[in-house]
């Protein structure tokens, strides 16, 4: 546990990036050893794909530490989202609950 602690003191004192991408991957590997790294594995493809709606892939590929290659490999999806467009359905929000 102290690694996590380190790394979270060393995002606080400069609050660069390289200090939020080893915060990060201190993090990933304390979930490894605890046996979390698909759930770290599906947090970050998450994110990876919500961020790349927005912005351009090498920016986000950036912002992360991963390469092109490796996001388009393993961490982009196509949600629901993505098949309700293709498919020109609209989404309506039904008492708090999304049907299309």
């Amino acid at each position: 546990m102290g690694s996590t602690w380190q790394g979270k003191s060393a995002l606080a004192s400069d609050g660069g990036l390289e200090s939020l991408r080893r915060a990060s991957h201190t993090l990933g590997n304390a979930l490894a050893a605890m046996g979390g790294h698909r759930l770290f594995h599906s947090m970050r493809a998450s994110r990876q794909t919500e961020l790349q709606r927005e912005f351009p892939l090498q920016v986000v590929c950036s912002w992360l530490g991963n390469s092109q290659r490796i996001a388009q490999q393993s961490y982009l999806l196509v949600t629901e989202d993505d098949f309700a467009k293709a498919a020109g359905v609209q989404k309506v929000m039904v008492e708090g609950h999304a049907s299309g």
